[in-house]
């Protein structure tokens, strides 16, 4: 069953190499990811390493874009915290 916001039925998934950022760029019980979810009105799920991201076209693209930024911040050293 398709989710309501997901009109347009896009769904994504990425892949992260480096598991030991993945607490910081998914936040204390997936607080960050959350913030993305409502920002984007988007479906954010992680499991492993992998991050699934559903909803339409054009937030899940935005999404994307800034979940690989700060994972590529976090790489370089950089402190995402709650902004």
């Amino acid at each position: 069953m398709k989710e309501k916001h997901a009109k347009a039925g896009e769904s994504i998934s990425i892949a992260f190499q480096d598991n030991s950022l993945l607490p910081m760029l998914f936040g204390d019980e997936d607080s960050h990811l959350t913030k993305l979810e409502k920002k984007f009105n988007v479906q954010a799920q992680s499991r492993g390493n992998l991050l699934a991201i559903s909803g339409e076209k054009e937030n899940v693209e935005a999404c994307r874009a800034v979940v690989e930024s700060l994972y590529s911040d976090l790489k370089k050293g950089a402190d995402i915290g709650a902004k």
